[in-house]
């Protein structure tokens, strides 16, 4: 495993067990009891319904253990929002290039008071969060993968070229052709969106201006 996500998992890792050790033990109020009740029951909450997070939260109280359904349900968002943070650190090692800088971003992030109450207590915007972090870590690592890829053309060698006019007109130089890499950052990026609209639709705004910005960078990664 590449030394990002070593470090990525160690974050994640701490960050859930300091998470677990602050999860709610009880039943909460407002909407965040509405999402332990149809997490519990499989029902259907407020418009836009968040289906596959009421999937998860049901999933998660079909686990063993001692935990009633509604502390299972807080502890799914601990475990949502440490994965969160050990993708946060990728992006900004991607970011950043510095690994120390993407470590402190990662620790900010993880330790925000809002962050903090939403990993210990049933909600819908720590997976939000993931989705979207994990679509712009998909873009990233599509962009990386180019960037390398145009710097390992630059360094091939050259035929000599032939004298021309200057009046000739050259066309821009093609981006550099797609790889496996690419595909499958592409494809990490389109699960993102497609499963984080399916999620919440306030992750459609983000995610149109995601598939814009790709085309315009390369439109043969339409297909």
């Amino acid at each position: 495993m590449h030394k990002r996500w070593w470090i990525a998992t160690a974050l994640g890792g701490a960050f859930l067990l300091l998470y677990l050790t602050t999860t709610a033990r009880g039943v909460l109020t407002a909407e965040n009891a509405e999402f332990q009740r149809v997490g519990a029951q499989l029902g259907g909450a407020h418009p836009p319904g968040v289906a596959l997070y009421t999937l998860l939260a049901h999933l998660v109280t079909l686990l063993p253990g001692g935990w009633a359904a509604a502390v299972k349900i807080n502890a799914l968002s601990a475990v949502i929002t440490a994965l969160t943070i050990g993708v946060i650190y990728a992006i900004a090692d991607l970011l950043l290039d510095s690994r120390p800088a993407a470590i402190v971003s990662a620790l900010a992030y993880g330790t925000l008071t809002t962050v903090w109450a939403q990993a210990t207590t049933a909600n819908v915007r720590s997976l939000t969060a993931l989705f979207a972090a994990l679509m712009l870590w998909a873009l990233l690592a599509w962009r990386q993968a180019r960037t390398a890829a145009a710097a390992r053309i630059a360094a091939l060698p050259r035929a000599p070229k032939a004298r021309r006019s200057r009046s000739v007109w050259r066309p821009p130089a093609a981006p550099p052709a797609a790889t496996a890499r690419d595909d499958r950052a592409v494809i990490g990026f389109a699960l993102a969106l497609g499963f984080g609209v399916t999620h919440h639709l306030s992750l459609a705004f983000m995610g149109l201006a995601a598939v814009v910005w790709l085309l315009a960078r390369d439109w043969r990664v339409w297909p």
